[in-house]
């Protein structure tokens, strides 16, 4: 498989965080809808894009290899994957609590994307210093 070229660090820290955002401000949003009891059209379209988006992106983030090879699918696959199983436990368990399991999945979600902004931003600021700093010089002994 070919390995893709994004460019600069800068390039690729921005590519990285504006998934993260969208799938951050989709759960943000939600939550808030949630938390104010509205059954409108926002919420429905907010809750299939948390149900096809944010909790495998808040994975796939997390997992730079998996993000290189598919950015689109793989957080569609992982969270339908993720939420149908986490559902399918909660039922067997006799625990089935809609609202609760979503805002658990919400919490550990944004969690998620937080971590990866984070390792994503540090990453960034440790190729730049290597970038900006001069080589060393070689060590000469005195005895030579």
């Amino acid at each position: 498989m070919p390995r893709r070229d994004y460019g600069s660090p800068d390039q690729v820290t921005r590519l990285g965080d504006a998934p993260d955002l969208l799938a951050a401000l989709i759960a943000v949003g939600l939550i808030v809808l949630v938390y104010e009891g509205r059954a409108s059209l926002p919420r429905i379209l907010l809750a299939l894009g948390f149900a096809f988006l944010v909790t495998g992106r808040a994975i796939v983030a997390n997992w730079p290899r998996m993000a290189a090879w598919a950015e689109a699918a793989m957080p569609m696959v992982f969270s339908l994957a993720v939420i149908t199983l986490t559902a399918m436990v909660a039922l067997w368990a006799h625990e089935w609590y809609p609202l609760r399991l979503f805002l658990v999945e919400a919490e550990l979600s944004l969690a998620g994307l937080g971590l990866a902004a984070v390792r994503r931003h540090r990453a960034h600021a440790g190729a730049r210093r290597d970038v900006a700093a001069p080589p060393a010089k070689p060590h000469r002994r005195a005895d030579a």
